[in-house]
């Protein structure tokens, strides 16, 4: 390759604005307390500037605890890219309680994903899960991969799983702590 080709190739790649970049999910570490309709918002983020028509979303809970988590509901149209351009939500919803699909497509055209935005909003029922820490999925669940798909197919997005932490619900902690202060200050009292 003569210099003329490497600065030939240099000038298209750096033109097409990063194309070779994909839309990144990491879900990280999403808390939520031992409570019904506990929701959570995932983000994407985006350097190219992908064009997309369409999102299968798929998350799964899973874990050692028992009974785990519960996904409620989830939202992949309310403050996303799709808000506006589609015929509303599509998919299998709930398969179990801890396994959810749901599909959007655009109603014409494709939709440009921006820099950061929402992917999804998630509603938990963690009221009978123990205190602890859950695989949540978007990859590797049993119903497949979250991807999205543009006009040549599917589009390769990078997700990073993440875990749900579920947390004492604040009533109860302040319920356990005024029952130890008790129970301390009783036993002083009968030291004296």
């Amino acid at each position: 390759m003569n210099r003329f080709q490497a600065v030939f190739i240099a000038a298209v790649l750096g033109s097409c604005g990063g194309v070779f970049a994909t839309p990144i999910v990491n879900v990280g570490a999403v808390t939520i307390n031992q409570a019904a309709n506990q929701s959570s918002v995932l983000t994407v983020t985006d350097t190219s500037g992908d064009s997309v028509e369409g999102l299968n979303f798929e998350v799964q809970i899973t874990g050692t605890s028992s009974p785990l988590p519960i996904i409620s509901s989830v939202d992949i149209v309310t403050n996303s890219v799709f808000a506006g351009h589609t015929n509303g939500q599509q998919g299998s919803g709930a398969i179990t309680p801890q396994l959810y699909d749901a599909q959007v497509t655009t109603s014409s055209g494709v939709v440009t994903l921006p820099t950061t935005g929402t992917i999804a909003t998630i509603v938990f029922d963690a009221s009978s899960a123990p205190v602890g820490t859950y695989n949540l999925l978007l990859t590797g669940t049993l119903n497949g991969n979250t991807h999205y798909s543009g006009t040549s197919g599917q589009v390769t997005t990078t997700i990073a799983n993440g875990t749900l932490v579920v947390t004492p619900e604040p009533g109860a902690a302040g319920i356990l702590l005024l029952g130890a202060g008790a129970f301390l200050g009783r036993r002083r009292r009968a030291r004296n």
